[in-house]
């Protein structure tokens, strides 16, 4: 049953085309040729048609033929020019310049901007490609083509965050398309929010079935929230098809180790070693990462060094070796191991975070901060960057600057004690009391049997005036440390508490530890 009237038939083809059923639209668009031979929208619709089918020659004649009979007709100019070379930079100006002048005289003509968002995007301007997507979008809303163009465009340019807002649009446009799913999953493991990941990837795997694309990312994904049962069963399920497929040997083997199931993954771990063989460059870092993992730093490091020693050349190699060199503090071995990997790729985000960590440790703080700075900008999402820049701030003596990392660090690792205790004491330095006090009960609901934020929470309620919530506080923070077996701190904030808004003149240290 097809749609009555031209107009319906056409958008009937397009819907198709957006989801990607190219070999049902041109079926679609031959009928409907063969109904109206002489009617140039259709043959059009076919040249589109043919043109996603990659049948340029066939496309090409649609078009002219299509022209023949209407030379102004917008849907066949438009098919002309999906048929530019969009490699070259003056035929993607080129055919911009012809959509332009078609959306003025049809501003709402979908394919115009759809078409405008990829040549913009092949000239590398992205604001204009998601500007003609978001143009896309409004002239058909339930399209999804536009917003996952926006989404792609946006996330190869490291804008992950903006690119969230159209994979979620296409995900509710879509609720029953699998490969929707699996690409809004995908995006948010990448992103590392695994909550949201799981629910489209489940809703991807009802939906697509047993493909190895989406259980390999949905067992990823429960991996990543310490479901490893769950993830176990997904990549059983692959290797019965795929008994050969490394990753999912190595990615059960994970899980399998996560739950102290040795035997079975020790077996894993063999099987894995024999598909990609003992030397390869896959088994090299492998094995070194595994060790790592474990704490075994030193034995990891001999393992690298010998590949290194035999003569592979490999950036991860590199930056591995200088991890375990960095861990073992041997930081001016680190740094040169992580300057052999930056000769391979200057550009590598996380090899300038580690380079700059070496160089902390080598007190060369400024140095540490310039390379924190580029790892911020190559990959504005890794936390460790801005634990980076904020440390090496404050050795700089410019702790106010220090703030915004490590507000940062805590926005990307919520569940860091590390992060907030960094920040409380960058906000306490600055006599930032309020906001140290907010950061505090953050931090004692992390760990609420713990009892440095309470005792935070007593010098910042202190600082303010507040002394009967001080008094509490550091009761608390006594509590908490008799508690642990932590006899001295308790006896510190005992004292605390005593003295708390008396000897207005000595330090808080001095009132603390009887200094000063």
């Amino acid at each position: 049953m097809y749609a009555d009237t031209l107009e319906e038939r056409i958008e009937a083809i397009l819907d198709l085309d957006d989801v990607d059923n190219s070999g049902y639209a041109l079926g679609l668009a031959e009928r409907l040729v063969a109904e109206l031979p002489r009617e140039p929208r259709a043959l059009a619709v076919r040249a589109r048609a043919r043109y996603k089918c990659h049948k340029e020659d066939a496309a090409r004649a649609d078009v002219e033929a299509a022209l023949a009979l209407d030379p102004q007709c917008v849907d066949a100019l438009w098919a002309r020019t999906l048929l530019i070379d969009d490699d070259d930079e003056s035929a993607n100006v080129r055919a911009l310049a012809e959509l332009d002048r078609l959306l003025a005289r049809q501003p709402d003509h979908y394919g115009c901007h759809l078409s405008r968002g990829w040549r913009f995007h092949q000239l590398g301007r992205l604001d204009d490609a998601v500007a003609a997507c978001e143009a896309a979008l409004r002239a058909r809303p339930h399209r999804r083509r536009p917003a996952v163009n926006a989404a792609t465009f946006l996330q190869e340019a490291g804008r992950a965050e903006e690119a969230s807002a159209f994979y979620e649009r296409t995900a509710a446009a879509s609720p029953d398309d699998g490969m929707t799913a699996y690409n809004a999953g995908t995006h948010y493991y990448q992103l590392g929010q695994y909550d949201k990941a799981i629910v489209h990837l489940d809703r991807g795997r009802r939906l697509l079935g047993e493909q190895n694309a989406i259980q390999h990312n949905r067992a990823l994904t429960l991996q990543a929230l310490g479901r490893h049962a769950e993830a176990i069963e997904e990549w059983s399920n692959v290797l019965l098809r795929e008994p050969d497929w490394d990753w999912a040997v190595s990615g059960r083997f994970r899980s399998l180790r996560a739950l102290g199931r040795n035997a079975e993954a020790d077996a894993d771990h063999a099987r894995w070693m024999e598909i990609v063989g003992p030397d390869s460059s896959e088994a090299l870092q492998a094995e070194p990462r595994r060790l790592i993992e474990a704490g075994e730093h030193a034995s990891a490091l001999r393992l690298l060094e010998k590949a290194i020693a035999a003569g592979q050349v490999d950036l991860d190699l590199f930056n591995l070796a200088g991890f375990c060199l960095a861990r073992l503090d041997r930081h001016a071995q680190a740094k040169t191991m992580y300057e052999r990997a930056l000769a391979l790729d200057d550009g590598c985000a996380y090899v300038h975070r580690n380079y700059g960590e070496a160089l902390l440790g080598l007190d060369d703080p400024a140095g540490a901060q310039a390379h924190a700075e580029t790892a911020v900008a190559l990959d504005p999402r890794d936390d460790r960057a801005h634990r980076l820049r904020g440390l090496a701030l404050v050795k700089l003596g410019h702790t106010a600057d220090a703030v915004p990392s490590f507000e940062q660090w805590v926005a990307l690792a919520p569940g860091s004690v590390a992060a907030l205790v960094q920040l409380i004491k960058a906000l306490q330095s600055l006599g930032r009391h309020a906001e140290a006090l907010t950061r505090c009960d953050e931090l004692i609901r992390l760990i609420p049997a713990d009892g440095w934020g309470h005792m935070k929470k007593g010098e910042s309620y202190e600082a303010l005036g507040s002394v009967a919530n001080a008094k509490m506080a550091y009761q608390k923070a006594a509590s908490s440390y008799l508690a642990a077996g932590e006899n001295g701190d308790a006896e510190h904030c005992r004292k605390a508490a005593e003295n708390a808004g008396n000897e207005k003149k000595r330090g808080l240290f001095g009132r603390l530890f009887g200094k000063g």
